[in-house]
């Protein structure tokens, strides 16, 4: 018995078709856009933070 194929599987079933390094690509872009997304609003807010420090303060 294979364990690509095992015996209860039937003779028309297709290969598994493995995604392309395309797919990959696109899911590290779109980690790494949301991580810069990240870092820029925590890049703005640490210089609100800084320099108007009493916004933080507003809903008390």
């Amino acid at each position: 018995m294979s364990r690509a194929r095992p015996h209860y599987f039937p003779d028309d079933t297709p290969e598994p078709v493995a995604q392309p390094y395309s797919a990959i690509d696109e899911l590290l872009q779109l980690v790494s856009a949301w991580l810069k997304v990240a870092g820029g609003c925590f890049f703005a807010t640490a210089v609100l933070a800084y320099f108007f420090p009493s916004v933080f303060t507003l809903f008390r």
